[in-house]
C-alpha cells in the first residue's frame, strides 16, 4: 500500500517587459528596431556579454512591428537589461546601445520601457534632421 503525501508546488513568479521604440524628436513609433533582453546571472553590476561569466542571454531577439512595440514575456523575477543591435534605415544605433537596469518582481511584474532613436543625419537624409542639432 502506497501513502501519498501533500507537496507544495513552489510558485513560479512571471513578469513582463514591453518595450517602446520612438522617434527622439517626433514621438513617432520605430519598427524594424532589434532588441537582445539578457539577464543578470553572475552577480556584478551592468551587464557582462562576454568573458568566463557573462550574464544570460534570454530567448530570441525581438524586432518592433509597425507600433514600435515589442513584448518579452513570461519573465521569471529578476533584473534584465535590453541590449539594442539593429536600428531601423535612417537611424543610428546609440553609443551605449544596453539599457537598463530593469527589475521584474512583485512589485514591478509588468515593465515598459521606452527607448528613443534619432536619424543619421550623415546619410542625407536633408531636413529630417533640423532640430535634431545636427544637419
Amino acid at each position: 500500500m502506497a501513502t501519498a503525501q501533500d507537496t507544495k508546488t513552489p510558485e513560479e513568479h512571471d513578469g513582463s517587459l514591453h518595450l517602446k521604440k520612438s522617434d527622439a524628436k517626433t514621438g513617432r513609433p520605430l519598427e524594424g528596431a532589434v532588441f537582445e533582453l539578457w539577464k543578470e546571472s553572475n552577480g556584478r553590476a551592468g551587464l557582462q556579454t562576454n568573458g568566463r561569466t557573462p550574464d544570460t542571454l534570454t530567448g530570441t531577439e525581438c524586432t518592433t512591428n509597425r507600433r514600435g512595440t515589442c513584448d518579452f514575456d513570461p519573465l521569471a523575477y529578476g533584473t534584465y537589461y535590453l541590449r539594442e543591435t539593429a536600428v531601423p534605415d535612417g537611424y543610428v544605433l546609440p553609443d551605449n546601445p544596453v539599457t537598463g537596469p530593469y527589475v521584474i518582481n512583485g512589485a514591478h511584474e509588468d515593465v515598459t520601457v521606452q527607448v528613443k532613436n534619432t536619424p543619421d543625419c550623415t546619410a542625407g537624409y536633408g531636413g529630417k534632421c533640423d532640430g535634431y542639432g545636427k544637419s
